[in-house]
């Protein structure tokens, strides 16, 4: 059975339609786009469709791990440190895809009282954390390490810890990036993508952050320097990288 059958076949299983009427209708293209929307599944061995947008995987040189080629929520790999088509979206620490990471999604300063049932797709401001609860962030660490697709990554993905992150940017024999200029040129392609504060977009272009599943820390780095920091708090909103395979050991913040 071909590729395109197979793909047929599972479609029309889910949808309960008819695979000859969907093999009519259907291009490879929208077949691939259709399926990634009703399933997280990966579709090869190098292409994934999450919530309708195709990733590909690049495999680390340093740890071998395999990483997402984009943001979550961009529609293309950088083109350059700046390019805001791969800035992806913003997300709040901890908190799954329910439309607040849009860049332009609305804003209330009512925080959340359930941590896996928000209640809205609005971007939540006025604090430093966007949830009345979960205080020590356990629920929403142990969501960003999903593996299931259930949370911001697809299947068999996570969001990165702290010693992934360490491994890939900034242990010798790593990338060892400095500054945005080496986090764009290394393999991950790392945009300056600013931070979101409030309703503010702020300095896109400028700063590079990405957060960090475990401590709330983030990736920084800009025109000068590159570090891992402390904890944020936990109502900025940030792009996310997702990872797939086996944690990282953490290396203690100084």
């Amino acid at each position: 059975m071909t590729n395109r059958k197979k793909l047929l076949l599972i479609l029309s299983i889910l949808l309960g339609l008819n695979t000859n009427a969907l093999m009519a209708e259907l291009t490879q293209t929208q077949l691939h786009a259709t399926l990634g929307i009703v399933t997280n599944f990966v579709l090869d061995d190098n292409t994934i469709y999450h919530h309708g947008i195709e990733y590909k995987i690049v495999i680390s040189p340093y740890t071998g791990k395999q990483w997402l080629d984009r943001n979550l929520g961009a529609s293309q790999v950088c083109t350059s440190f700046d390019d805001p088509l791969c800035f992806g979206d913003y997300y709040q620490w901890g908190r799954d895809a329910d439309g607040h990471q849009e860049s332009n999604s609305s804003t209330t300063a009512t925080l959340a009282t359930d941590v896996n049932n928000v209640g809205t797709s609005s971007f939540i401001i006025g604090s430093q954390d966007w949830a009345s609860v979960d205080s020590s962030g356990a629920i929403r660490l142990a969501n960003w390490s999903k593996t299931d697709g259930s949370s911001v990554c697809p299947v068999g993905f996570r969001v990165p810890t702290l010693g992934d992150m360490q491994a890939e940017l900034f242990v010798s024999g790593s990338a060892s990036i400095t500054d945005s200029a080496s986090a764009f040129n290394n393999f991950l392609r790392l945009p300056s993508a600013g931070i979101r504060m409030n309703s503010i977009l702020t300095l896109a272009g400028q700063v590079g952050l990405i957060w960090i599943a475990n401590f709330s820390a983030v990736v920084l780095f800009d025109n000068s320097d590159a570090s891992i920091t402390a904890p944020s708090d936990h109502i900025v909103g940030m792009p996310v990288r997702c990872v797939k395979g086996p944690i990282s050991p953490d290396i203690p913040l100084v």
